[in-house]
């Protein structure tokens, strides 16, 4: 018999995270070839939308260290319905990420 209370989740919540903390090892080779990519030459219509890349980039690491603690702490405390929707926190990332590219690209910006 497990010790856990609510088994379904805590295997939920490790696998994502786990998944997210891979991520971390990737993020700083992902934010060297931004830098990189940075010093190509670009229209200056893109300034604002390689600039919100960027800062989307560099601040990815807080979304995932505050799911990690905070679906930890929740998981610990027993609240077993927040932990569901915080774990989805760093995917907001991904998804801004995209739309920045999207529209940086139709309205040039």
């Amino acid at each position: 018999m497990s010790k856990r209370k609510n088994e379904k989740l805590y295997n939920y919540l490790l696998l994502f995270l786990i998944l997210y903390g891979v991520t971390l090892f990737i993020w700083p080779m992902a934010l060297f070839g931004l830098g990189m990519s940075l010093s190509a030459p670009y229209p200056h219509t893109y300034d604002t939308s390689r600039d919100l890349l960027v800062k989307i980039l560099f601040t990815y690491p807080l979304g995932v260290l505050f799911a990690i603690f905070y679906c930890g702490i929740s998981y610990e405390n027993g609240r077993y319905k927040a932990p569901y929707w915080v774990v989805h926190v760093p995917l907001l990332w991904p998804v801004s990420w995209i739309v920045v590219e999207y529209l940086g690209l139709k309205f040039s910006f």
